[in-house]
């Protein structure tokens, strides 16, 4: 099942960048006009990449944990931004399907990462030359 302690956690960490962003968006416009858009979808696909890295459960398990936890973070962060009027509220539901699709595909690279790890898979340490 859903490991609540780790959505907690992811969900959290994407809510906290979500509102970050909404903040530097109200104070800088380029942000909000240009880049919020991708900035909600990465945040999204990277709350879901925590949540399925640190469960490692499997596949279906971690996607599904990840797609709660990038939605919800999405979801508040455009409320926000709708309350505090930088966002039209027909913007909720693309902002939705677009965290909802990024976050699904954060789940798999964040398994994917879970099986690197339990398998020795690094870096190899860089050469002085």
């Amino acid at each position: 099942m859903i490991d609540t302690v780790l959505l907690w956690r992811a969900t959290l960490v994407g809510t906290i960048l979500q509102i970050a962003v909404v903040v530097l968006g109200h104070f800088i416009p380029f942000i909000s006009l240009h880049a919020s858009l991708f900035a909600v979808m990465f945040i999204a696909g990277l709350a879901g990449l925590f949540y399925a890295r640190d469960l490692d459960r499997g596949w279906a398990l971690g996607t599904l944990g990840s797609v709660i936890a990038g939605t919800i973070g999405a979801l508040i962060g455009i409320a926000m931004a709708v309350a505090i009027g930088d966002k039209p509220a027909s913007l909720i539901r693309f902002v939705i399907v677009a965290s909802l699709l990024s976050s699904a595909a954060g789940g798999p690279f964040g398994q994917m990462a879970a099986n690197m790890r339990s398998l020795g898979l690094r870096q190899p340490p860089r050469r002085n030359r």
